[in-house]
């Protein structure tokens, strides 16, 4: 024991001690601007670990160093060679200098890329991801013939008078993308893909010929109080002829019927040509409640688009509609969502996440255990 602490007195004599931890953390303070900085001027992932892979090998060099020799008013000495009654206070009060800058150093951008720079990095990774998808799709339908029974809903244009219904737009874009899917003789584009095109002005001919896909939905919504104009079109995308175009004027209680009946007409009129289509199965109305719904899709306006504070706005809609009513199943699954992005995507710990997500999973499947979102 005496010798330990003998040895453990001539490490903080030579500061060996000091010079160590204060080379840890200029270390992480190095790496940490690395893992930033290099992806700005898009340098390879490989240089931050061959660069932790040198100051890891620098760490028992520095240490070595530091029991050699000692800094002294003259300059860098062998220990042997320094007057032991003058020299350790003065280099450890530099020493110390050193540490705290780096420490302080260290904890400012801990600050900076905690509170500032991380939610921009975690949206721009979705984003990124989001892209990727959608360029991966397209690029595999390339040089592909469309087939004759595709079929792709673009994104209904909001134009009420006041151009605040867009999430109800989306909303009714979705609901015809879910009943189309559900023929077994349709091949629909995926959401993804199909809103890639949202707010691009481009003929419709070539929006269908980058989806690879033979007739287009497209329409519109105009909403004032709980009325509700929809207005929906089945376009021959190879003859850019429209095939079938009809006005809906409806109480936005009657919302689920007119969703079914749009799919239907659909459904017919491509059956007409094509020849036999399955028809969709009908599934019962999610919920009866309108303001529940109306609080739903508004989460799910804002969850697709995957920022942090959007997602935050998408669980308080979700959980509304849930607390509005407990038996709607959509509004658990959506609760799920949330859940499930913030642990995937480190926002928060999955450990803390992921649980809650199940729990929201098994209160949809408990009220529809059909669900397609919620599996």
């Amino acid at each position: 024991m005496g010798e330990f602490s003998r040895f453990l007195a001539e490490l903080k004599r030579r500061n060996v001690i000091r010079v160590a931890v204060g080379y840890v953390a200029a270390s992480w303070l190095l790496i940490q601007v690395a893992d930033v900085v290099f992806p700005l001027y898009r340098l390879d992932e490989a240089l931050i670990t061959t660069m932790i892979t040198i100051l890891a090998i620098g760490l028992p060099l520095v240490v070595i160093f530091s029991w050699v020799y000692q800094l002294t008013p003259d300059g860098l000495m062998l220990d042997k060679e320094v007057d032991r009654s003058v020299a350790g206070r003065p280099a450890s009060k530099n020493v110390d200098r050193v540490i705290i800058a780096v420490l302080l150093l260290a904890l400012g951008f801990f600050a900076v890329d905690k509170f500032l720079l991380d939610p921009s990095r975690d949206a721009a990774k979705v984003e990124t991801a989001a892209e990727a998808a959608v360029e991966r799709a397209l690029s595999e339908l390339e040089n592909r013939a469309a087939p004759e029974s595709s079929i792709a809903v673009l994104p209904f244009l909001d134009i009420s008078p006041n151009r605040d219904q867009e999430y109800f737009a989306d909303g009714i874009t979705d609901e015809l993308l879910g009943l189309l899917s559900r023929s077994t003789d349709l091949r629909v584009t995926s959401r993804t893909s199909a809103f890639s095109f949202k707010g691009q002005n481009l003929p419709v001919s070539e929006i269908a010929d980058r989806l690879h896909v033979a007739y287009v939905i497209e329409g519109s919504i105009r909403m004032s109080g709980d009325d509700v104009r929809i207005t929906a079109q089945l376009i021959d995308a190879m003859d850019d002829v429209q095939l079938w175009s009809q006005s809906y004027d409806r109480k936005l209680e009657d919302i689920f019927a007119v969703h079914s009946e749009i799919a239907g007409r659909v459904i017919e009129q491509l059956r007409g040509r094509l020849g036999a289509i399955s028809e969709f199965p009908r599934r019962a109305q999610p919920t009866k409640n309108l303001e529940a719904y109306t609080l739903y899709l508004k989460g799910r306006y804002f969850w697709n688009r995957r920022t942090a504070e959007n997602i935050d706005k998408a669980l308080d809609f979700f959980q509304r509609a849930a607390a509005l009513d407990p038996g709607y199943a959509l509004a658990h699954a959506g609760i799920a969502d949330v859940w499930i992005f913030r642990g995937w995507y480190s926002v928060l710990a999955p450990k803390e996440t992921f649980p809650k997500a199940k729990a929201a999973i098994a209160n949809a499947l408990a009220h529809d255990d059909r669900l397609a979102e919620a599996y």
